[in-house]
């Protein structure tokens, strides 16, 4: 089984609730958080040695489901399951009851995708879970991933399982000072470049650097070229996330996304290269529903300010992804791969920029958790500012400029950017001017 790295808050979290599952009452916890952070695997591993039911409630034909399910109750819990069970609902509903019998773990995966058609079904489970929950010894963990549909579930009011949530565990990629913990602990001798390529192949995302990690890559050139082989499951990682989130009518949200990954553009800028149809709408589910947008606005504009906000790809993997193999769609499908490793190798320090701000400006909060960070920029005016952080309270505030290496920094471009702001949005606030690099990492 892959290595669970910094997860200890959350094991521990687990085991609590398992405890009590065991020796007070149900309990629900709900693990949530993006494809790739290892939801299921911490789920598992933590429940690996009690009686335990794992329920994989992907895009197939409820009767092929109900099929191994019951088989999967007959033999773990040595249970049988009547015949009238014929539905998902009345199955769970079943096991509800038997949990005042017998304890034991239930893990529904995937739950969102499959109650996410019909979520006013969930009202009979409530109900049920509401007359059971007391007297049984369940550990009921439900594990999802769109942040729309869990808000349906849990958080708005009318929601079917609002308030019956005991213990939430939020999983996120790994962070900067992960990243670096995690590679540098292989003992090779390595530099910036090489914590630079996992963070763009892999995002952070521990279902991929645990896969990395278990090929020992961790140099660069090995990473590149790994993710661009025919047998990595890097390349094809992007092509399986999308499909699982958007399904078949993807083209608009897709095409939304090769923008977005070339460029962090305006809403207006979107449409018009888009043409037809209004494109909000398209843009509000790919942040709120499906969490692969992210809406930004300079740290110094007015919240009600639209037209400096951008979009951003929120993954940095999917990022990497759309910019050097769905960008690169007809030798992608033509199994050049060759050529996309080339690419990839040519626009590294170009592409690199956008990586290093994500992992500095991660670096700054983590060093300084009272630090309002952000970027600064101007609609119509070329020149704006990396990373900008905020420190109110003591009257202080750090401009960076992200650059691949030294030999690209412009410091008399950058220093006027400074000495304005020092005149105008930053005044009377001590200005720390910095440059980061990736010899920085």
């Amino acid at each position: 089984m892959r290595k669970l790295l910094f997860r200890d808050v959350e094991i521990e979290s687990m085991k609590r609730e398992l405890w009590m599952s065991e020796n007070k009452q149900s309990r629900l916890t709900l693990v949530t958080g993006r494809s790739g952070v290892g939801k299921t695997l911490l789920a598992i591993s933590v429940t690996q040695k009690t009686t335990r039911l794992y329920f994989n409630l992907t895009d197939r034909p409820e009767k092929m489901m109900m099929s191994s399910f019951i088989e999967e109750v007959r033999l773990r819990l040595d249970t049988y399951v009547p015949h009238t069970v014929k539905s998902m609902t009345g199955l769970l509903s079943f096991l509800f009851d038997l949990s005042q019998r017998k304890a034991f773990t239930l893990i529904l995966d995937h739950f969102d995708e499959y109650i996410g058609k019909d979520i006013d079904s969930c009202g009979e489970l409530r109900k049920k879970w509401d007359e059971t929950r007391f007297e049984g010894r369940l550990n009921l963990i439900i594990i999802t991933r769109n942040p729309f549909i869990n808000r349906k579930l849990f958080s708005l009011y009318g929601s079917p399982f609002l308030n019956s949530v005991d213990c939430t565990i939020y999983l996120k990629p790994f962070t900067a000072s992960q990243m670096k913990s995690i590679i540098s602990s292989d003992g090779k001798s390595l530099k910036g470049d090489d914590l630079l390529a996992m963070c763009m192949v892999t995002g952070g995302l521990p279902e991929l650097v645990n896969y990395c990690l278990s090929k020992r890559l961790v140099k660069k050139d090995a990473l590149l070229e790994d993710f661009f082989s025919d047998e990595s499951p890097m390349i094809h990682y992007g092509e399986k996330m999308l499909s699982r989130i958007l399904g078949k009518s993807r083209e608009v949200y897709l095409s939304i996304l090769m923008l977005v990954a070339t460029g962090n553009p305006t809403q207006s800028e979107i449409q018009e290269k888009i043409g037809g149809s209004n494109v909000g709408g398209h843009l509000l589910k790919l942040e709120t529903e499906y969490g692969l947008l992210t809406k930004v606005r300079p740290l110094m504009a007015a919240e009600d300010s639209r037209n400096v906000v951008r979009y951003t790809i929120t993954d940095a993997f999917l990022l990497f992804w759309l910019r050097f193999v769905e960008g690169a769609r007809t030798e992608y499908d033509m199994f050049r791969t060759d050529l996309l490793l080339e690419r990839a190798k040519a626009d590294f320090k170009a592409f690199s920029k956008e990586t290093l701000k994500r992992y500095f400006t991660q670096m700054l909060s983590e060093q300084q958790p009272s630090l309002e960070i952000g970027g600064e920029w101007k609609s119509g005016d070329p020149t704006e500012i990396d990373i900008l952080a905020l420190d109110r309270e003591a009257g202080r505030a750090i401009v960076v400029d992200v650059e691949y290496d030294a030999s690209s920094f412009n410091k008399k471009t950058f220093l006027e950017k400074v000495s304005s702001m020092r005149n105008g949005s930053l005044k009377g606030l001590l200005i720390d001017p910095r440059l980061f690099t990736v010899a920085d990492m």
